[in-house]
């Protein structure tokens, strides 16, 4: 039999007697119960559950007893988290940009989020290819340093469980760094003076 740590797991018992049995756990993991009239089984693995567990089920009426042994395979989280949303941009900077989000859920938990940029790829560019930006972020914004100023950029979020199971992706984003003026050229009397800049920033 198999379970996960990411379902609750159920089984029912039967057997036949007269008078009706009742059941009970002779050997069985941490947390697993049975309910005694109808032999349901009713367990959720966690973290350290991963692996076979054996079991023992009695069945006992005042004739006698019987039993039915099993194993249960416990395998690692394999549902992954919702997809985070609402991400947007806070703040941005010519080399920077601050990004938050609505967080993920998860049947376990969340572990972590990465930021992924995305970009056309493929045949004619008829594909979108992601490209990791920031991993391992433990909460629901992050700051994106050492970005070139003034390029067009476009991010997603994802997030991530213990396991390694990602989510989908998030909203995306699209958005430009700041950039300082240039080129800038005044005119006197109808002749064209000399190119100057200053440290104004252009906003998005």
């Amino acid at each position: 039999m198999n379970a996960s740590l990411d379902q609750f797991y159920t089984y029912n018992v039967t057997a036949i007697g007269n008078p009706d049995p009742t059941f009970s756990l002779d050997l069985s993991p941490t947390g697993m119960s049975i309910n005694s009239e109808t032999g349901e089984i009713s367990w959720q693995p966690v973290p350290g559950h991963v692996g076979d567990h054996d079991l023992i089920v009695l069945a006992n009426n005042r004739v006698g007893v019987d039993e039915q042994i099993f194993t249960i395979a416990v395998a690692a989280d394999t549902i992954p988290p919702t997809a985070p949303t609402a991400l947007q941009v806070d703040a941005v900077t010519t080399t920077s940009v601050d990004v938050s989000w609505i967080p993920a859920s998860d049947t376990i938990g969340v572990d972590h989020y990465t930021i992924l940029k995305t970009r056309r790829c493929g045949f004619r560019h008829s594909r979108t290819c992601y490209v990791l930006v920031k991993g391992h972020i433990s909460q629901t914004r992050a700051t994106v340093i050492g970005l070139a100023p003034y390029p067009g950029l476009s991010y997603v979020v994802r997030a991530v469980d213990a396991a390694g199971n990602s989510s989908g992706n998030s909203n995306k984003i699209s958005f430009q760094t700041l950039s300082e003026p240039t080129g800038l050229q005044y005119r006197f009397d109808g002749r064209a003076g000399a190119f100057i800049s200053g440290p104004a920033k252009s906003p998005l």
